[in-house]
Order: structure tokens, then sequence, then C-alpha cells
């Protein structure tokens, strides 16, 4: 049979789907680094930095499972096709690809591991801030490192979530995709940025 003909069909096919992909994804790069946006974010980040857009001080989102799974569980309502490609836009990394069926799981997955990571502390680090508590109680000056990298995989996560919120909501305003799906998964509650942002 046509078995040299399919695969060379098939790998035409991949060839063209990469290709697109990288052109869509030059064009969320474009867009994120571009004139509408870049300002925006300066003060965005101003704003995360200087503690006015920040996460409640009693939630830990580095450890809180139950919080971490509602924050992943609402940026799974995005189309996976426009949430890949704000996530490697804004990481500067390439997404794993799923199959079909399961690629919003291994997005998921991805988001959980990589994109939302929190900082964490080297145990091998703790002689050495000890030391440089001079006189002060070992345990106290841990405990407030783990705090302050608490603090700022806080605002990390604030930053890199309202950045995907803002490119997304540019990118499918300006119509970044040529095939212009839905932002939203079709069986998604929410189905507007706004509300993404109030939730």
């Amino acid at each position: 049979g046509g078995g040299a003909g399919e695969r060379q069909t098939l790998t035409l096919m991949e060839f063209e789907n990469r290709r697109q992909d990288a052109v869509n994804r030059r064009r969320m790069t474009t867009l994120l680094r571009g004139p509408s946006l870049r300002p925006v974010i300066a003060r965005l980040e101003a704003e995360v930095e200087s503690g006015l857009l920040c996460v409640r001080p009693s939630l830990n989102l580095a450890a809180d499972v139950g919080q971490r799974d509602n924050l992943l569980s609402l940026l799974g309502c995005y189309n996976p096709l426009w949430l890949r490609l704000a996530l490697e836009a804004i990481s500067g990394e390439m997404a794993p690809l799923g199959a079909a069926a399961d690629d919003a799981h291994a997005l998921r997955k991805w988001l959980d591991k990589r994109f939302l990571a929190p900082i964490r502390l080297d145990p091998a680090a703790r002689p050495a801030a000890v030391a440089a508590a001079a006189g002060r109680h070992p345990d106290k000056v841990w405990e407030e490192a783990r705090a302050a990298a608490v603090g700022e995989t806080h605002k990390c996560i604030v930053r890199r979530v309202l950045c995907v919120l803002l490119l997304l909501d540019r990118a499918k305003e300006t119509t970044v995709l040529e095939a212009d799906p839905c932002l939203f998964c079709p069986d998604s509650t929410i189905k507007s940025t706004r509300q993404m942002a109030i939730e």
C-alpha cells in the first residue's frame, strides 16, 4: 500500500503544524513585549512589588493544596490552545504537548510543577543562614527565610497569573490565532477574563 506516501503526508502535516505553532508563539511573544501591553505589565509588576496586588497573608499557595488546585482549575477554564501559547510566551519555556484528549491534563501538570512552582529553600543553606544570624535563635532565622520565600513565591504567582489574563485577553481581541478559537473551554463556567479576575 501507500505506506511511504502516507508517512510523507503525515510528516508534511506535522511540519506545517509545527510551523504554525512557531508563528503563533512568535505572535504571542511579540504581543507580550509590544507597546500595547508593556506599560500595563510594568505597572502591574510595580503594584505586585509594592504589595498593592498580593495574595492574602493568611494563604500559602506553595503549601495549601486546595488553594493551589482552585487556581489551577481556574486557569484550566482557558482553551488549552490559548493557554499554552500564553504560558510559553511568559515563561520562555516550551510546555509539553499531550495527546489531544489529555492536553489539558498535561498542561495542568506543567502549570503546577513549572509555571507556578514555589521558591524552594535549600536545606544545605541553613547552616549559612544560621551563622549569619549572629546570636539569634537558628529556628527563628530559618522561619523568617521560609516566610520570605513564600512571599516571593506569591509575588511570582500573582505576576504570572495576571500576565496570563492580560495577555490572553489582548490576544483574543487582536486575533493572534487565525482560526480564532474560543478563549474558554466550552464546558467552563467562566466565559470572560473579567469574571476570571474576580474569581
